[in-house]
């Protein structure tokens, strides 16, 4: 990859970072209560989710012919999401049945190998493409690190509505790396 495309998956990762936070934070803010003072600590992991899915973007788009790179990046930021449900559904297994261990390592474990088979499984399906996998099962590591793990849907009504509220945020910020990729030239058959 030459130095230009590293350069510009970066600023991309900078740019959905800042727009992911803000779009999070106000979702945050509307459902459950106003976080304004700790968003500047959610920069970095933003930022990683950003790298993460300008590389899914990227792959999605390389893997498939498509005119529509806004479009593309759309449909990754909501495959994304989805990539969500299986490591949300354990996690509330867990909590409605009383076995909930927010310490356990072997809980952390099982989510994070939970949400990159997950990614994967959906890069994979969508593409016929491992390299997709692969990045989308990143994105979706990322983006559950980022969250501090599974939303905890079962615990209260506006935990459930937090996380469907995450949906357009990832498709938002998917179709703003689609359309950015657009205008760099990014994802055009050389990834």
């Amino acid at each position: 990859m030459c130095l230009r495309r590293i350069v510009l998956h970066l600023v991309t990762a900078l740019g959905v970072a800042i727009l992911a936070t803000i779009l999070g934070g106000v979702a945050h803010a509307l459902v459950i209560v106003p976080v304004w003072s700790q968003l500047g600590t959610a920069l970095p992991f933003a930022a990683l989710v950003g790298v993460a899915m300008s590389w899914a973007v990227t792959e999605a788009t390389t893997s498939q012919t498509s005119p529509r790179p806004v479009l593309r990046g759309f449909r990754v930021g909501v495959e994304l999401w989805a990539a969500l449900l299986p490591m949300t559904a354990f996690e509330g297994i867990l909590r409605v049945s009383n076995l909930h261990d927010g310490s356990s390592w072997l809980q952390a474990i099982a989510q994070v190998v939970i949400a990159f088979s997950s990614g994967f499984a959906i890069g994979w399906l969508a593409s016929r493409d491992s390299r997709s996998g692969l990045a989308m099962g990143v994105a979706t590591v990322a983006l559950a690190l980022a969250l501090g793990g599974a939303v905890p849907v079962t615990s209260s009504v506006r935990s459930l509505v937090f996380f469907v509220s995450l949906l357009p945020v990832t498709a938002i910020t998917g179709a703003c790396i689609g359309g950015f990729h657009r205008e760099c030239g990014l994802g055009q058959g050389d990834a």
